[in-house]
């Protein structure tokens, strides 16, 4: 999927198929972003998990009962984060899981997670 992300991305702004110097191109294309949207590592010690976060690229939209909401002002992304007991989580990963449009379906990692 990588590698097709990679080819579409070297048709689209270069009309060539992929050259390595290409990855370059998008690596400075992720170090401005990364500047331009503040991209900083957040620890967030009620959950006792660090993310990254574009501090200045983010509205808060309105928490829900489970859920703290984020969304970048720049794109698609979005982030929501709770504390979960494990049948939630299992609820919000076969959703996620729902929506997710390779054929054989996500790995799953939750048999890899110790208790």
């Amino acid at each position: 999927m990588s590698q097709r992300a990679f080819e579409s991305y070297a048709r689209q702004e270069f009309g060539t198929p992929p050259e390595e110097w290409y990855m370059v191109m998008l690596a400075l294309a992720l170090f401005q972003r990364w500047s331009d949207d503040g991209w900083e590592m957040q620890v967030n010690d009620a959950l006792g998990m660090t993310m990254p976060f574009p501090t200045a690229a983010f509205a808060a939209d309105p928490p829900t009962a489970s859920f703290l909401n984020w969304r970048h002002l720049g794109s698609t992304l979005s982030c929501s984060v709770g504390a979960l007991d494990l049948q939630a989580a299992q609820r919000v990963h076969d959703f996620t899981a729902g929506w997710h449009e390779l054929p054989e379906g996500p790995t799953a990692c939750a048999s890899r997670i110790s208790p």
